[in-house]
């Protein structure tokens, strides 16, 4: 896939949101500001939380970096951020990333791993299913 379709895809609110486990909905604020709202489960409790995802650094249509915040009230604070890198191979698109965690509050001081790793599967799992809706998007519209 082109690195350009790509790019479309990760700044697209209907893709993120198909891409995202437990997200309710992606409103765009702006070309740089994006508002996530999603729903999380621990065994029987759930609770609804919204990221606020800022770009803060582009290179458009290869490079941009990424601030997220979500307050999850008393039990406290998680910031990320992220760097996402496309490289154009022709028909193929690299897609280079790093994230980072903090946790703070409650969160961060339980020091719990198993938190960390949960959110770094949840980006693989996004990376995965971006590729996958992506896929389809563009064979949706190469048959329009």
């Amino acid at each position: 896939m082109h690195y350009r379709a790509v790019w479309s895809s990760l700044n697209d609110p209907d893709v993120l949101q198909r891409c995202i486990k437990s997200c309710d909905s992606v409103e765009r604020i702006d070309v740089d500001h994006f508002l996530l709202k999603f729903t999380i489960r621990i065994g029987l409790l759930r609770k609804k939380l919204v990221a606020d995802i800022r770009v803060i650094e582009s290179d458009l249509p290869q490079y941009y970096s990424l601030i997220v915040e979500v307050d999850a009230g008393l039990a406290g604070k998680v910031s990320g951020q992220t760097e996402v890198e496309l490289v154009d191979e022709g028909e193929h698109t690299q897609l280079n990333y790093d994230a980072n965690i903090q946790l703070s509050g409650w969160l961060g001081r339980l020091d719990l791993p198993f938190l960390k790793d949960t959110a770094r599967r949840q980006m693989h799992r996004f990376i995965e299913n971006l590729v996958l809706v992506s896929v389809e998007k563009e064979i949706v519209n190469d048959e329009a």
